[in-house]
């Protein structure tokens, strides 16, 4: 069995993204995106646990479809700040999933986790 603790598989996307918290916003470029958080390459220090907004920018529509989510600062260290997603309209959180999906390797894999999830965690998780 696999040693991989984390509930979700991560994709890679070249979509933008904005972390915001309180008067600091970085913008970077996607390291990682699963359904229950984002990494994003970002000089910008942001403590553990703060609350923040995440803002995923996908510019192939006019005018660019924003995927808002809320959550808190999970990870942060040079070059690097990860968030775990918290709450998110319904609109978000299904072009979200949409796209985790249109950039997984395994479609099958990724239908799978989303029919074990509830919301941003597995069914079989600790709430």
């Amino acid at each position: 069995m696999s040693d991989n603790r984390r509930s979700f598989t991560r994709v890679h996307t070249h979509v933008g993204a904005e972390i915001s918290a309180g008067s600091i916003t970085c913008t970077g470029a996607i390291e990682d995106l699963s359904l229950s958080g984002v990494s994003l390459r970002s000089e910008a220090q942001l403590a553990h646990g703060t609350p923040c907004k995440v803002t995923l920018v996908l510019t192939g529509a006019d005018p660019a479809l924003r995927i808002e989510l809320a959550g808190k600062v999970s990870r942060s260290e040079a070059g690097l700040v990860s968030v775990a997603f918290e709450e998110t309209d319904s609109d978000s959180y299904a072009h979200l999933r949409s796209l985790i999906l249109a950039n997984a390797e395994s479609a099958d894999s990724i239908e799978d986790e989303f029919e074990g999830s509830v919301g941003f965690k597995r069914r079989d998780a600790d709430f």
